[in-house]
């Protein structure tokens, strides 16, 4: 595959205001698969169940500053807030994975 450049392709993307792409790092792939397996239960039965494994990002997926492959993952961030489950089941995020705006705004709403 040959992917136009990550940074322009991203920078061409119309994202909404409050919303940030990035492309997928090999260090992110942990989180993610247990992000997925939190909020897709469903998703560890059948053909989807690739994204619940290590291997297929290391093998498929272009990773940021690795060499390209056929898959790129784009991850995204988001100010949205709807609060339907009790505090202790809350998946908060990594304060080291957000933007300092998102942070403040989440140490706003929901502190510790």
């Amino acid at each position: 595959m040959n992917w136009a450049g990550v940074d322009r392709m991203l920078a061409s993307l119309p994202v909404p205001q409050g919303y940030r792409l990035e492309q997928l790092a090999r260090s992110d792939i942990p989180e993610l698969i247990g992000g997925l397996k939190d909020w897709y239960p469903d998703i560890t039965v059948g053909a989807v169940g690739c994204y619940l494994r290590e291997d297929f990002y290391l093998r498929q997926v272009f990773l940021a500053g690795e060499p390209e492959k056929d898959v790129m993952v784009l991850v995204c961030e988001a100010v949205y807030i709807k609060v339907l489950v009790p505090d202790a089941e809350l998946l908060r995020p990594k304060p080291e994975y957000l933007t300092a705006k998102t942070k403040a705004l989440f140490d706003v709403l929901f502190p510790e």
